[in-house]
């Protein structure tokens, strides 16, 4: 997925959204938090074909779920850059209720990185 992502939009750099990562059937999953010491980090896309490509991911990070059934939804959020500047980013959340996931994982390279993308403006 990440060589045809690469083909497909083109990276922006580094970010991060307030939120931390958790355990979801063994993959990372975005959890929004409000409090201030809680973000995680990823990497920002500008996508080509923002409709085509977004869709194409929505079936990959969803698999057969569908609705309410998903892992994951897709939400736009707002993308801290390096150097301070703030962007709209496409980022998938955890689409299940907190209680039901496991632990918290660390936010690193490593545990999984989150790929933020830019919304179509």
């Amino acid at each position: 997925m990440a060589r045809w992502l690469a083909a497909r939009a083109r990276w922006q750099g580094q970010g991060r959204v307030p939120g931390r990562l958790v355990r979801l059937d063994g993959y990372p999953a975005l959890v929004p938090s409000d409090l201030p010491d809680q973000w995680v980090s990823g990497d920002i896309y500008r996508l080509h074909v923002p409709a085509r490509t977004l869709a194409r991911l929505d079936r990959y990070e969803n698999g057969a779920g569908r609705g309410r059934f998903a892992a994951y939804r897709r939400v736009i959020c707002e993308a801290e850059c390096r150097g301070g500047e703030r962007r709209s980013a496409w980022v998938y959340v955890c689409n299940r209720p907190v209680a039901q996931i496991m632990p918290r994982m660390r936010s690193s390279v490593r545990a999984g990185s989150t790929r933020l993308r830019m919304p179509n403006r």
